[in-house]
């Protein structure tokens, strides 16, 4: 696709409707050094998948987890 390689990871069937943006195909993100050093933007929507046997509770409880350490890591600095 545009002259790059990539390897396909699933095929989502035709009655699949996760957004209403209609999207046909999703490649991973790729962020140059400086966004990557910007963590105080919130514009990604991500979804998962419950793990068999996980519930929504166990799920939140990690992911809450994760966004507390990840507050610890990446503490907002005062603007110059």
């Amino acid at each position: 696709m545009n002259g790059s390689r990539y390897t396909v990871a699933g095929v989502m069937p035709a009655s699949f409707d996760l957004t209403t943006d209609s999207e046909e195909l999703w490649v991973p993100i790729a962020f140059t050094p400086e966004r990557k050093a910007m963590h105080d933007e919130h514009y990604l929507t991500v979804y998962g998948r419950l793990k068999a046997g996980v519930t929504s509770q166990q799920a939140l409880a990690e992911l809450e987890a994760v966004a507390a350490a990840c507050g610890t890591t990446f503490r907002r600095r005062p603007a110059i």
